[in-house]
């Protein structure tokens, strides 16, 4: 999971939501890039937020 939420925030989440490995405080140029990469490794990737 990335997300710009503060770590703290970004662990309820991620504990709640089951996910294991999470990146917080990502700024939207560390989304892209973290993106991009697991893609040209061949992973599907999913994009879910608030559009803020």
């Amino acid at each position: 999971m990335l997300t710009g939420d503060n770590p703290r925030a970004a662990r309820a989440i991620a504990m709640e939501a089951g996910v294991d490995a999470f990146v917080a405080s990502a700024l939207p140029e560390t989304k892209e890039n973290y993106i991009k990469k697991l893609q040209s490794e061949g992973h599907a990737v999913v994009v879910v937020g608030d559009g803020i």
